[in-house]
């Protein structure tokens, strides 16, 4: 069973740059978008992306707690979790 890990954030750039060397280092990969958006980003396409979750910004943190506790729990391992903003 491949470690779980989430990225959470905005700036697909960063999402895809950490997605896919994690996803080549043999991880299961789940992003959380953090943005405003209006079709899928293009790092939700990587072939290393497993799941992928949208929330329209930081300020709704019950969605984004919501999201970790039903969609990216595993009861079997801990998952890591990546926040790629401050």
């Amino acid at each position: 069973m491949a470690q779980k890990v989430v990225i959470i954030g905005y700036g697909f750039s960063s999402r895809l740059c950490l997605s896919r060397t994690l996803g080549q280092l043999g991880y299961e990969v789940s992003l959380i978008v953090i943005e405003k958006i209006n079709s899928k980003p293009i790092d939700c396409y990587s072939k290393y992306v497993k799941h992928f979750y949208y929330t329209q910004s930081y300020d709704d943190e019950q969605k984004i707690i919501q999201i970790l506790l039903e969609k990216c729990r595993d009861d079997k391992q801990k998952v890591i979790l990546i926040p790629i903003n401050d």
